[in-house]
């Protein structure tokens, strides 16, 4: 429970059934060095029942206040006939009831949000390629000495997702904001899978030799929906939010001072890229912005 009013409570569903999925895929490997390679893979798989999350919102109730404003007032007391939950730790907040002279009151306990997840309908598709290079110089050691500890890593991944017969809908909060900008009220986007980018990929370029390991590693992935909204569990828009286009570079390097002891240092997030993540729809109505931070880390280990 939270002491807010607008954070839904997440609760079990005992009917959830797990996920059928049916999945079919192939690969092409060639090894055209001894410690190179290229492959090709292709999937598809086709869901059915995937889990989605659910929010029963509380009834409110429309009234104008003693200074005649209008106010939305929900249900104080348990349970919640109207839907919604009995949360009875929330400050009642702007939902709190009216007196006698028709002002609102305060006090503690208020129905909120309650969201679980369900099953949903229809059958989904995700299809797609993954494609992954990797080749270092270890051959030519006796040519290039030092160098032939180079190496090089690359991963790609496109895939598409489709289908289902869920929608996601907007809070009533979120309705009310939506009207009083003059645009559509009740707003619904097709349930798609959480966490899942069309495009992403990751380059890596490492070094391994006379006890020296050290790897710069890029990722970047395109747009997708994630319930992670700000570090928290929490959508209040009714829509799980659209993670930005992020990437993010990190490296670490490690030497083997002796057989039992090692240095290193790890660099995570050196461009230091911002999280960005948007209410609906990409590129409009921002929810949060993320300053994050480079980190560095020095670490020793020694085996006895």
């Amino acid at each position: 429970f939270s002491t807010s009013p607008n954070p839904a409570v997440n609760v079990g569903n005992p009917g959830l059934v797990p996920q059928e999925v049916e999945s079919f895929d192939i690969s092409l490997e060639y090894y055209f060095a001894p410690a190179a390679v290229v492959s090709l893979g292709f999937f598809h798989k086709t869901r059915t029942g995937l889990f989605v999350p659910q929010t029963e919102e509380p009834e409110t109730t429309a009234f104008t206040d003693a200074n005649g404003n209008p106010v939305d007032v929900r249900d104080v007391t348990d349970p919640c006939e109207g839907g919604g939950i009995f949360n009875p730790i929330a400050d009642q907040n702007v939902f709190a009831p009216l007196d006698a002279s028709g002002n609102q009151t305060t006090g503690v306990g208020v129905c909120v949000p309650l969201s679980q997840q369900v099953n949903g309908a229809g059958e989904n598709t995700q299809k797609g390629f993954e494609l992954a290079f990797q080749y270092d110089l270890v051959e030519f050691e006796d040519t290039l000495g030092w160098a032939s500890g180079f190496g090089f890593l690359l991963n790609y991944t496109n895939q598409k997702f489709s289908g289902g017969e869920e929608f996601w809908g907007a809070t009533t909060r979120a309705r009310d904001i939506f009207a009083a900008s003059g645009g559509a009220s009740d707003v619904k986007l097709q349930v798609t899978e959480i966490d899942l980018s069309d495009n992403a990929y990751n380059i890596t370029l490492y070094y391994e030799k006379y006890g020296l390991s050290a790897r710069t590693r890029y990722t970047w992935r395109e747009a997708y929906r994630s319930t992670d909204f700000g570090s928290t569990s929490s959508f209040p828009w009714g829509f799980p939010v659209v993670q930005d286009d992020r990437g993010q570079l990190n490296a670490s390097v490690q030497y083997a001072v002796t057989d039992n002891l090692s240095l290193g240092l790890e660099a995570v997030n050196i461009t230091e890229e911002d999280v960005t993540q948007y209410c609906v729809n990409e590129n409009a109505l921002l929810c949060y912005q993320g300053l994050t931070d480079r980190r560095l880390t020095f670490g020793a280990s020694y085996r006895f």
